[in-house]
């Protein structure tokens, strides 16, 4: 059965935007693909409060403070892209564009119109089962489906009393969670968690995260193209030890085609000498994964004394459990290969460009 339009205008606090919403039939089943969580707390059966899981974790699991009410749905949310936008630009060598106010929002109604749906009264929405470990729910309250999004189609179903139940940053924190946790689904992700974190970041009142070192550290900032796929790239900020029998900090601000949003670091037990790295094209190196396919570029190892390759633990960031095998090695590319907890390669990529900071 086709879905039946009808229009429900929700009037928001401070700002007046009118949302439009799809309402499924009764007898169309959700099909899930991720959703988002709330904590909600009831009396004799009535919402007395609703929080995302995200914010909850922040709070109580992560002891962050979350950012003062800023009165509307829309400010929340234009609130949030700007951080986005300024951890963009922190990270990447000519900033990134930012999107004015009244494109965020336009992209915001454009959303809602687009790929919204509201389910029926006193229907509960489908467990996703993909929460993973959360944090403990207090007596009293329970953890819901607010939320479910299904990948196929590109259908978002809210849940209309606790979506109405929720104030302004909530509702703005749950729209950040499925607009991010879409992307991490499609790079690999199999749980909330990593989501949750970052969304729980974001709204809060921690310093936003730079990906860089401190001036003058000698350190660079580089990219690596993946030879088999060109969406599953790497950008990384570099530090050696300048100690021969030294050390290297790599801290990835995109691994995979993934923007971890949060720093994920990898130590490296022997310095890479970013000054060594001679750039060559791709097919003109014996051997190379990239030979015959698209001409590329790839920083080559012309350190005589490197003779490196390892896998290391990734730490501080998103891939709980993932880890890079690293080559450095005399007349090949610096060659970083991730792999996922199951050692399945999610990328495979060869540094193309470094450059000082």
């Amino acid at each position: 059965m086709r879905q039946k339009k009808i229009f429900l205008f929700l009037i928001l606090a401070g700002g007046g935007l009118g949302l439009t919403f799809t309402s499924a039939p009764a007898d169309a089943g959700v099909r899930s693909s991720g959703g988002g969580k709330a904590v909600v707390c009831r009396t004799q059966g009535n919402v007395e409060s609703v929080e995302l899981l995200d914010l909850f974790e922040a709070r109580t699991v992560r002891g962050l403070t979350l950012s003062e009410p800023m009165g509307s749905f829309e400010d929340e949310y234009v609130e949030y892209v700007r951080r986005i936008n300024v951890i963009a630009t922190k990270n990447t060598p000519n900033g990134a564009s930012v999107r004015s106010r009244q494109a965020t929002l336009a992209h915001l109604r454009e959303t809602f119109a687009r790929f919204v749906v509201y389910s029926r009264p006193g229907t509960i929405l489908p467990d996703t089962g993909d929460a993973g470990t959360t944090a403990r729910i207090p007596e009293g309250c329970a953890l819901e489906q607010a939320a479910v999004y299904d990948d196929r189609i590109h259908e978002l179903t809210l849940d209309p009393a606790l979506w109405l139940a929720m104030d302004e940053k909530n509702r703005a924190a749950l729209v950040a969670h499925e607009e991010s946790y879409f992307g991490l689904r499609k790079a690999g992700d199999r749980t909330s968690e990593n989501v949750r974190r970052i969304v729980g970041a974001l709204f809060s009142t921690n310093p936003l995260p730079s990906f860089a070192f401190e001036p003058g550290s000698g350190s660079f900032l580089c990219f690596a193209n993946s030879v088999q796929n060109p969406g599953l790239g790497a950008t990384f900020s570099l530090r050696s030890d300048p100690d021969s029998f030294g050390s290297t900090t790599l801290r990835f601000s995109r691994l995979s085609g993934r923007d971890t949003l949060i720093p994920v670091t990898l130590d490296v037990p022997v310095a890479l000498r970013v000054e060594s790295l001679k750039p060559v094209v791709a097919d003109d190196i014996p051997g190379s994964p990239a030979a015959g396919a698209i001409t590329r570029v790839s920083m080559v190892v012309s350190d005589l004394s490197a003779d490196f390759a390892q896998e290391l633990p990734l730490a501080d960031g998103v891939f709980n459990g993932h880890t890079v095998l690293l080559t450095y090695r005399t007349g090949t590319p610096l060659r970083l290969q991730h792999l996922d907890e199951r050692k399945k390669v999610l990328s495979d990529t060869q540094i193309s460009a470094c450059f000082a900071r």
